[in-house]
């Protein structure tokens, strides 16, 4: 069977070119200097010569300018891991827990495999414990400041239902903040809540009230910050905090939980009332739902962490391919945990190449979508080959390609009888290795030697993150035309007016682009703020500075777009109008009497 050419591109074509153009310099240039000498130029054999000549200073070349990117990105990879590391598809799942009979627990790190209609199938792992009860959301009321304290401007309850017996403690628990599942309209309640809720309490079954404490953010199974993105298999590797800047951005819904810790909860009730007080009436404009709060929802991202195939060093090659596991060929190295020399709990850790080289060092050379090369400096292997293992986190790229079809969830890792999981909302695609040019990577890493940093080079920044303007964030870029700098260390944006639910989204994308310059620039304490255009003054002293900072100012979320504008569906259609005097009554009730908003306040 014959086999093709390869096909020269347009670039190894413009390169050979020049290598005949340098040869034939050099051929008019001998004939001026020996005029009397004869040569043959028009000669077959020395027209083929040359350009074997031109062929072979091409070849090498390109050889050498390929050498050359690859050491600028083996640098880059080395130095900022953090941005060069591709990020795993990341999505939201939902449990079904209408059918279980006891509470229980999803631990951090638990697998879920989503398999596709045409049985295309992942792994995904839950990135936060969640706790599973047999309980359900019913209905919603509400209760404005002349019915409430005078200390509480209003108050909204929850209705939660157990289905069975012993639903089990409610010492935490999450609800997902969701508006017609658009990120832009569930900022706007997040800022509500964050603005006025104060306090939270449960009433179980009318009699016993529990008072509790509250956050708003990622899931977090107790109320003190931590770090949920790691789980106990991952905890010796923490992750850089500029690479859980990258990971927000991949997937900005996973910090959408109120969550709700009531520590002295009864394990045995029926009926349970959440009370939650506001110290302010609720936006007129602004509807207010049970459909806004789910339970069991999980954040889950496309990873494994495993061993790659085994090797037997020996020094005579200059690098091994670090393949994936024999039972799992289709996985892509994401990010490598360790090397070991030995095998099993006899093994020895080698230290990566960039900390010290010589002897017990090795370097991981990535190579885009070809397994990666490692390079390993052992001098006893000479005369005895030893077992190479690694440790690493893999993911799936190939399944990028099929999150658009009908997704189904099987739970791989759990034994919950009548427990079921389906994808709440489609997971987001992977972000490839960081393909910029070396140029680019020099200058991305000079900025962090710079104490001040122009709009241009904080926008490069953010690109080269990878997943900053993909997605929920995509309609800021084009905002982002003027910023000013005001010392210390301040940066404020200029924006043109925006309706609120612009305006929220800016304020969410300022405060993650403050946390990253602050990780990015060695100076300290930089402050980020947005102002509308037309406040702009610039201070004659640090002391006038106060008065014109870049502070971003109240905006009603009820102006220009309320929080349910878009899109409109048959759920939709049952959201109360939020009354600022009296008590709403219970969605259902207002539906089965046919009353209207107005009728039922006369009521």
């Amino acid at each position: 069977m014959a086999t093709s050419e390869p096909k020269i591109t347009a670039n190894e074509q413009n390169i050979f070119h020049e290598e005949m153009t340098f040869l034939a310099n050099i051929q008019s240039r001998f004939m001026d200097i020996h005029s009397q000498v004869p040569v043959e130029y028009e000669d077959p054999d020395v027209k083929r010569l040359s350009e074997a000549m031109a062929a072979f200073m091409a070849k090498g070349r390109i050889e050498g300018k390929a050498q050359i990117n690859q050491l600028h990105r083996r640098v880059f990879q080395q130095l900022l891991p953090y941005i060069a590391s591709p990020v795993a598809s990341m999505g939201l799942l939902q449990t079904n827990t209408r059918h279980i009979t006891e509470a229980t627990e999803i631990k951090a790190g638990t697998a879920f495999t989503i398999i596709s209609e045409d049985d295309d199938k992942a792994e995904y792992q839950s990135l936060h414990a969640m706790p599973i009860r047999p309980i359900t959301l019913g209905r919603l009321g509400y209760a404005s400041n002349n019915l409430t304290t005078a200390s509480a401007g209003s108050q909204f309850k929850i209705e939660i239902n157990a289905l069975t017996k012993v639903p089990g403690h409610l010492q935490h628990l999450p609800l997902y903040l969701t508006v017609n599942n658009n990120y832009s309209l569930t900022l706007q309640l997040i800022k509500i809540l964050e603005q006025s809720l104060v306090a939270v309490s449960a009433v179980f079954d009318e009699n016993l009230e529990v008072l509790g404490q509250f956050s708003l953010g990622a899931c977090q199974p107790e109320i003190q910050a931590i770090n949920t993105r790691n789980s106990p298999d991952m905890e010796p590797d923490a992750e850089h905090p500029i690479e859980n800047i990258r990971h927000f951005f991949q997937l900005p819904q996973q910090e959408n939980y109120l969550n709700l810790y009531f520590k002295e909860s009864p394990q045995q009730w029926n009926k349970c009332e959440l009370k939650l007080i506001l110290n302010s009436p609720w936006p007129q404009n602004s509807k207010l739902s049970v459909e806004f709060f789910k339970l069991g929802v999980i954040c889950v991202e496309n990873i494994s962490k495993d061993q790659a195939e085994a090797f037997t060093f020996d020094a005579t090659r200059s690098a091994h391919p670090v393949r994936p596991p024999a039972t799992a060929p289709e996985l892509v190295m994401l990010k490598c945990l360790g090397v070991y020399r030995g095998a099993l709990k006899d093994r020895d850790l080698l230290r990566p190449g960039i900390l010290k080289s010589g002897d017990g060092a090795y370097e991981l050379h990535h190579q885009g979508t070809a397994p990666p090369l490692i390079d390993i400096q052992l001098a006893e292997a000479f005369f005895k080959p030893v077992k190479i293992t690694v440790d690493a986190l893999w993911h799936q790229p190939g399944f990028s390609a099929h999150l658009w079809k009908k997704l189904a969830v099987r739970t791989t890792q759990l034994d919950i009888p009548g427990l079921k999981c389906q994808v709440f909302s489609p997971p987001v695609p992977h972000v490839p290795f960081n393909d910029n040019d070396p140029h680019s990577l020099l200058e991305l890493s000079l900025l962090k030697n710079k104490d001040r940093l122009t709009l241009e080079e904080i926008i490069f920044i953010l690109e080269s993150i990878s997943t900053v303007f993909t997605r929920e964030f995509k309609t800021v870029k084009p905002l982002l035309v003027e910023v000013h700098f005001f010392p210390p260390n301040n940066y404020g944006f200029v924006i043109a007016d925006t309706s609120a639910q612009t305006r929220t989204l800016l304020e969410c994308f300022v405060k993650k682009l403050q946390i990253l310059l602050n990780l990015w620039l060695a100076v300290s304490k930089i402050r980020v703020t947005i102002k509308n255009k037309i406040h702009i003054a610039e201070p004659t002293s640090h002391d006038e500075y106060q008065e014109h900072e870049f502070v971003p100012e109240e905006e009603p979320t009820s102006s220009s777009q309320p929080l349910s504008a878009t899109p409109h569906t048959a759920e939709e259609d049952k959201l109360i109008p939020v009354s600022s005097d009296n008590w709403l009554l219970f969605e259902e009730e207002i539906d089965e009497l046919g009353l209207t908003q107005r009728d039922a306040k006369d009521a």
